[in-house]
């Protein structure tokens, strides 16, 4: 099962490289916290209607603040950076003309729910929520940290 899920995810990956010749492949640095994109984009949207920004985390930008009205891409750009980010360390291509980046640990609040089944409260599941970031942060590893 461990073998035919690796190659479902192989599939995946390779399904997408395949019906998106346009995206590139990250480029990795081993230098200090970095993720540096031209042109990054929601790598689900049809080109169509993705908007595609420039985004730069290093030592001289360490944080954004997005604001703006409802409606106006601000958790769209977040899951775009999140998402690239993921399939970066995949080894998979991304929605970007250029991305580099350094060794991160992604972390995002984006979607956290409460479950009836699992008997967690929204509270509960934003307390689980800060703790595992906590956790992240005291491995003295860099955080690409997503929070709206």
């Amino acid at each position: 099962m461990d073998a035919w899920g690796e190659f479902e995810a192989l599939n995946a990956l390779a399904n997408y490289a395949r019906e998106n010749p346009d995206s590139t492949f990250p480029e990795f640095s081993g230098e200090a916290a970095q993720f540096e994109a031209v042109a990054l984009g929601h790598p689900l949207l049809p080109d169509e209607t993705c908007v595609r920004n420039d985004v730069r985390f290093n030592d001289g930008t360490r944080f954004y603040i997005i604001s703006g009205s409802n409606m106006s891409g601000k958790s769209s750009l977040l899951r775009a950076i999140g998402l690239n980010a993921v399939l970066a360390f995949a080894d998979a291509p991304v929605r970007a003309q250029v991305l580099q980046l350094s060794e991160l640990s992604v972390c995002a609040s984006l979607s956290v729910v409460d479950s009836l089944l699992k008997g967690k409260s929204k509270f509960l599941a934003e307390v689980d929520w800060v703790r595992q970031t906590i956790q992240l942060a005291g491995n003295k590893k860099a955080i690409l940290f997503l929070d709206r």
